[in-house]
């Protein structure tokens, strides 16, 4: 109540989420007879995500309970929505339950049909995420499209009222350096054009907090992205275009700067976790206009940044602009990691060791003891592995064509790593979506050793190497 007069005090109208009929590993967990098994189901202190159990649609106590729920969520927000979520939803629990197959329908159209029967019996309009326009959505359903805009071209097509959330444009729990994996960044937000259909009723940023450790961080991811999505929501296209937000952030960051509002400021670009150079080599660090501070060594104070960094030793550098954060990178100068002799390329793939196991980054290898299968694979991961829970070690042999400095990347989902000629080249390491990570090294002509090592929890995994092909030592 506090919250909903608080906005309303500022213009604001708060819209509640309520999430059925996935993501409800809680609610079962009070309520296990609400599940299509009815089984005891704990709290998940390990993970959080997509769960296999949800609401038992078939199960008339369910509704109930949603009903219950939607009238006590109707008398605490005034506004005229409320999101009954539809996102996320496995279906593997219904498939096998007797009374969601009685239904005769989907569950997730029954689902839809009743719940949003409901809100709008409570004189509301009902609000579901994307995925439920595969279930015969009732017309008067709006569309929250967040798998991309053609998710929204796909309601406006049906006749369906949209909010426009596209994750790769308006997720700011999402990075927003350039080099990072899946950013989004201020300018994808400012060149945003949603469509001029009727339909479209809006846009919505999310800042999903599972990401976010702290208000600080949260300030930093929303604004000024934030800013511009505003500005896309509320400017016609004609005066985006003659007064461009990019020409008012130094003043709306001032006005940030006088409220105490923490806001993010892109620290140069140009470090890298292991950049190589043969002899010396330069850094180059770029802003977006503001000047630019560094230090060799990571200590001591800063020195103004006038161009090209030469460096003639290995060095970390440490770099921002002012009141970003600290950008960091390696710089190694080396002579070349020499050539194996001695040695013949086999076959083309890696000889691995594999072990199961429950990780959450790389284990150490050398102390998991015999691993529970070793041999030869022309791929990366061998054949036969488990759907999760394991990790592998691979070594193979590179050949590098010429003597020069090769870039080696990691792809992975979870943990990976190289190292090559004993040296870390990339680490990829941690629970993670899938994503790349590279490094640098200087390499004599020839034959040197590569050694991947990769672990997966979850099911659904990526390992990727480049450059390839490995090969196997005889």
């Amino acid at each position: 109540r506090h919250v909903v007069d608080y906005a309303r005090q500022r213009g604001i109208t708060v819209v509640p989420e309520v999430e059925f009929p996935g993501h409800v590993r809680a609610l079962l967990a009070a309520h296990p007879e609400l599940s299509c098994r009815g089984k005891e189901l704990p709290i998940p202190t390990e993970k959080w995500g997509v769960f296999e159990d949800v609401l038992c649609v078939g199960n008339p106590d369910s509704q109930k309970l949603v009903d219950d729920v939607l009238d006590e969520v109707a008398a605490l927000f005034p506004g005229p929505y409320i999101h009954i979520g539809g996102d996320e939803t496995p279906t593997v629990r219904w498939d096998a339950c007797s009374r969601c197959k009685a239904l005769g329908i989907h569950p997730q159209t029954h689902f839809l049909a009743t719940t949003t029967a409901k809100v709008r019996s409570l004189g509301r309009r009902a609000i579901a995420w994307d995925e439920v326009l595969d279930h015969q959505p009732p017309s008067d359903l709006i569309i929250m499209a967040w798998r991309g805009m053609n998710k929204a071209e796909r309601a406006i097509e049906m006749n369906l009222d949209v909010i426009l959330v596209p994750y790769d444009v308006f997720y700011l729990d999402k990075p927003q350096l350039p080099f990072e994996d899946e950013a989004v960044l201020l300018d994808t937000i400012v060149g945003f054009e949603p469509p001029t259909s009727p339909h479209v009723l809006g846009v919505q940023a999310n800042l999903w907090t599972e990401f976010i450790t702290d208000l600080k961080r949260a300030e930093q991811q929303l604004f000024p992205r934030l800013l511009a999505v505003a500005d896309v929501a509320w400017s016609s296209p004609e005066v985006r275009k003659s007064n461009p937000l990019l020409g008012r952030l130094e003043n709306a960051r001032s006005i940030l700067d006088d409220r105490g509002v923490g806001s993010f400021i892109d620290p140069p670009t140009g470090l890298e976790p292991r950049r190589a150079f043969i002899g010396k080599g330069s850094v180059e660090l770029k802003s977006t206009g503001a000047a630019i501070e560094y230090q060799l060594g990571c200590d001591g104070p800063m020195q103004k940044y006038v161009g090209p960094i030469t460096v003639d030793h290995t060095t970390e550098i440490c770099a921002r602009v002012a009141k970003s954060g600290i950008a960091r990178g390696l710089v190694v100068v080396e002579p070349p990691s020499p050539a194996l002799t001695g040695v013949k390329a086999g076959p083309e793939g890696v000889r691995y060791e594999y072990f199961e196991g429950t990780f959450t980054q790389l284990p150490d290898f050398d102390r998991l003891g015999k691993p529970l299968k070793t041999g030869t694979s022309p791929k990366l991961v061998p054949d036969g592995v488990r759907e999760k829970a394991w990790a592998v070690r691979l070594d193979g042999l590179f050949d590098a064509k010429e003597t020069k400095v090769y870039r080696f990347t990691v792809t992975s989902d979870d943990g990976g790593r190289i190292t090559v000629d004993g040296k870390l080249v990339a680490d990829n390491d941690g629970l993670h979506a899938p994503r790349p990570r590279s490094g640098e090294i200087a390499l004599e002509k020839g034959l040197h050793r590569v050694r991947v090592e990769f672990f997966q929890k979850r099911g659904g995994y990526t390992l990727e190497v480049d450059p390839g092909p490995l090969y196997v030592e005889p």
